[in-house]
């Protein structure tokens, strides 16, 4: 089962140099994967080029998503143009370990759509507790994977402004039947980083406001680097 990662990514160099190395650091063999990343900053002057790597691929244009399920759908339309058999969603501000890749191929031979029941968090990272294992059923949309056809099925992402975007493609999967479990074939694999600038209680309008949070960026080329927060987290797992 060939896998496309789809990535998210609009002013966040250093996170997505990170997401770009938990990609590299993949367990799963190299040519049944592949990374699409999507910048949509509309500054000319600002974000990532057309650039390509070793599996790993970001596509540049000016043409702003009016919302990240629109963006996730041009991923995943980008996806279906290759000869990938299946979607993995890849956040450019989390943490993926080194099987989750194997992990979710083997969720997705069984059934349609994979979401994991347990992932990491460091949520409580502020009361002094380095990580926590969540129960992840029906959240964590980030460690979410579906197969092309599935995601063709159910009609993809919303096309919504609405903050809930993520639990709606989740239910729209829901009616093609129950998702298989990652962590059955492997332990958990996604660390959800809390402080990463998750879209939580940002209200109306919270994606619009991307732009005015994010400042410009000129990143060059892509190096892809494992963040000090990341390397550790990815010791303490077993990485």
């Amino acid at each position: 089962m060939k896998i496309a990662c789809i990535c998210c990514t609009l002013r966040r160099p250093l996170e997505l140099a990170n997401a770009v190395a938990c990609f590299l650091a993949q367990d799963y063999p190299a040519e049944l994967r592949e990374l699409i990343i999507l910048d949509d900053d509309p500054d000319p002057e600002s974000g990532w080029q057309n650039q390509a790597g070793n599996g790993w691929r970001i596509v540049r244009t000016l043409d702003r998503s009016p919302n990240l399920g629109h963006k996730h759908n041009r991923l995943a339309e980008l996806a279906a143009e290759t000869d990938a058999d299946a979607i993995a969603i890849w956040d450019d501000d989390d943490i993926y370990a080194p099987w989750h890749l194997s992990a979710m191929a083997a969720a997705l031979r069984v059934s349609r759509w994979a979401a994991p029941s347990i992932v990491w968090s460091n949520y409580h990272k502020t009361r002094g507790v380095p990580l926590v294992a969540e129960v992840a059923t029906g959240r964590f949309h980030g460690a979410w994977g579906c197969r092309l056809e599935a995601w063709e099925a159910c009609g993809g992402w919303p096309n919504t402004e609405r903050q809930t975007f993520d639990q709606e493609f989740g239910q729209r999967l829901a009616m093609l039947g129950k998702p298989s479990d990652p962590c059955m074939f492997e332990r958990p694999s996604y660390v959800y980083r809390w402080n990463g600038g998750n879209v939580s209680g940002m209200g109306e309008g919270w994606h619009g406001r991307m732009l005015e949070m994010r400042p410009p960026t000129k990143p060059g080329r892509m190096r892809a680097l494992f963040d000090e927060e990341a390397a550790g987290i990815l010791r303490n797992i077993g990485a």
